[in-house]
């Protein structure tokens, strides 16, 4: 990979391989769960970061500065990849149900980290589209239309796999909370 020198300071605006390795290193474990939400796979998702890493490797060009963002989306990529027939399957549903506008605002905390903590919850209750879509719109902040592109499908389709995503992580902390009631109920 090519250096770029930007100013007498000695400023590498773009990075190298190690910088790119010691990215994807020390935030395995969050793009192994982006991946794992999507896949539902633990060994693809670990497969899909690998993946993910060896590409961003071989790309001239990556800014030092958006080396975490670079990580994410190659890793989000990957997995989409993994998942392209199944993807096309779900889209197939959410076509018929004809346009959906949901109102697209990102996740907040305390929603990403139900996501998290109710990871295999939600990988139970929502198709691929609905996951893969809820990461790039919800917590990585993208728009419907990029959404629909990276996913190879309509905006509108994009759009009903957010709202049913949506949906879905509205009811289940009240599902979550229900159930530690009653278990305080009982003891």
């Amino acid at each position: 990979m090519a250096r770029v020198e930007i100013s007498k300071n000695n400023y590498r605006a773009f990075a190298t391989v190690n910088d790119i390795r010691g990215t994807f290193r020390e935030h395995r474990v969050e793009l192994e769960w982006l991946a794992y939400f999507i896949t539902g796979d633990q060994t693809m998702a670990k497969e899909c970061v690998s993946d993910a890493c060896l590409l961003s490797e071989g790309h001239n060009g990556v800014f030092r500065q958006w080396l975490l963002t670079w990580a994410r989306h190659a890793t989000i990529r990957s997995a989409i990849e993994t998942q392209h027939d199944r993807i096309k399957e779900a889209a197939r549903k959410y076509d018929r149900t004809g346009f959906v506008q949901c109102t697209r605002e990102p996740l907040k905390q305390d929603a990403i980290e139900t996501l998290v903590r109710c990871s295999d919850s939600f990988i139970a209750r929502l198709d691929v589209l609905s996951r893969t879509a809820l990461v790039i719109c919800g917590i990585q902040n993208s728009p419907i239309a990029d959404a629909a592109l990276m996913l190879g499908i309509s905006r509108s389709v994009a759009s009903a796999a957010y709202c049913g995503a949506l949906d879905c992580l509205e009811a289940v902390p009240c599902e979550h909370l229900t159930k530690q009631n009653e278990t305080q109920l009982n003891i």
